[in-house]
């Protein structure tokens, strides 16, 4: 018998819902081409003069970045909680919302300014794409061959800026499914742009909007490829969990690293699964 289209979505919707209820055998973990490691990694090995090069073009905050790593189970069910329609994290409890403001305390980028239509690869300008590409050996770039380039080069030069924005916008915002960075934006890092007048926070907003459109949750050939540093970023500073004391900071990004975000994710499944801790509201005056 053909399962209706709207009753195969419910059946599968109960199925994630039993699953996440069941907390502590919560089993999925999520599988992503995005892991921030080769960012973290890049980010403390900076020159003095590249800092302050970031720092100008208005992602100083990234600068205390200390995420190697989001364990699998925890992001799994961020995503699987994500309601792009509403635009927030549901929780057992009530729901984190998303806004552009929330993004900008968060992360620390510019919100406001130029829009970044985040155009077509295949439309994207060919001559700044081909300059970029020109430094490396293959026709696709990868995050950790842009980290490793970082490393070996340290001016900060207009080339620089675009090797950062491309390894920061594959990381933190998303990525080709294959793993490889995207093109789209490269128009907008020419050398006469101020990148601080971007509006950064608009393009993420947008883009977590999209980001389950394309994903297939129970096909461990589909990697998700969307903000889940961010999305989980903003989980874990947004609620509390008993039996684990982090001190909030005013930079939520130099709170976490892997080892302690897997203590969470630990100690949130041995209390009977994820997303039963208070909901505490983002403070944008922080």
């Amino acid at each position: 018998m053909v399962v209706p289209k709207l009753e195969k979505q419910k059946l599968v919707e109960k199925k994630i819902k039993e699953e996440i209820n069941i907390g502590v055998e919560y089993t999925h973990k999520i599988r992503t081409r995005s892991p921030p490691k080769s960012l973290h990694e890049a980010l403390q090995k900076l020159s003095a003069e590249q800092k302050e090069c970031v720092s100008q073009m208005g992602f100083g905050k990234m600068l205390s970045f200390t995420v190697d790593g989001i364990p699998g189970q925890l992001g799994q069910y961020v995503v699987d909680n994500l309601d792009t329609d509403k635009m927030c994290i549901k929780l057992e409890r009530g729901s984190i919302d998303i806004t552009k403001e929330v993004i900008h305390q968060l992360v620390g980028v510019p919100n406001g300014g130029v829009w970044m239509n985040n155009v077509d690869d295949k439309k994207a300008d060919k001559t700044i794409s081909k300059l970029w590409r020109s430094n490396y050996p293959r026709d696709e770039v990868s995050p950790g061959d842009i980290a490793e380039r970082l490393e070996a080069h340290k001016v900060a030069d207009w080339m620089f800026r675009v090797d950062f924005l491309q390894l920061f916008s594959s990381i933190m915002i998303d990525c080709q499914k294959n793993g490889k960075c995207k093109m789209c934006l490269l128009p907008y890092f020419t050398e006469e742009r101020e990148i601080s007048e971007l509006d950064w926070c608009s393009l993420i907003y947008k883009t977590i909007a999209e980001c389950k459109d394309d994903w297939v949750r129970d096909d461990r050939k589909c990697y998700f490829a969307g903000p889940l540093t961010i999305l989980t970023m903003l989980y874990v500073d947004c609620t509390t969990c008993s039996g684990l004391s982090v001190e909030r900071k005013r930079i939520a990004l130099a709170d976490w690293d892997m080892k302690r975000l897997k203590q969470r994710q630990h100690v949130e499944m041995q209390c009977g699964g994820f997303g039963n801790g208070q909901i505490r509201s983002y403070l944008l005056n922080m």
